[in-house]
């Protein structure tokens, strides 16, 4: 799952920007990614009529916006998330006592370990509350 996730990750990062470079423009280079992936991806889901079309239009579409909007680290979020919970077939279980119930808490374990990675990153050394009545005023 991990090397799907980061593989698919890069991939399509690097579609997106095939289509960005000379498209010009962030939307047109969306629209153009996401059709060309809809193209692909529409008849392994078994496309039947616009419906068929939609899921992996979501897809893909949201995973536009992550990389133009977020940047490629949460892409791979996104994407390794997606690969865990969905495509992966990961067993999600509530009840410790099934013979599964380790896999679903290690496939839990590796989504809230990204999860928190990425929260840590994004503060960049900064303290998670400040406190303002402990600070003097100017």
């Amino acid at each position: 799952m991990v090397l799907n996730g980061t593989g698919g990750t890069l991939l399509l990062a690097l579609l997106w920007l095939l289509f960005r470079i000379p498209a010009r423009r962030n939307w047109l280079a969306t629209v153009l990614f996401v059709g060309a992936n809809l193209a692909v991806l529409a008849p392994q889901f078994g496309a039947q009529g616009w419906v068929g079309f939609l899921f992996p239009g979501v897809l893909m579409g949201v995973f536009a916006l992550i990389v133009m909007r977020l940047g490629v680290l949460a892409a791979a979020a996104y994407f390794f998330t997606w690969y865990c919970a969905i495509a992966g077939n990961a067993p999600w279980t509530t009840s410790l006592s099934v013979w599964y119930a380790r896999t679903s808490l290690l496939a839990i374990a590796a989504i809230l370990t990204l999860a928190i990675y990425g929260f840590h990153t994004t503060l960049a050394g900064r303290p998670l509350w400040r406190d303002e009545l402990q600070e003097e005023p100017a």
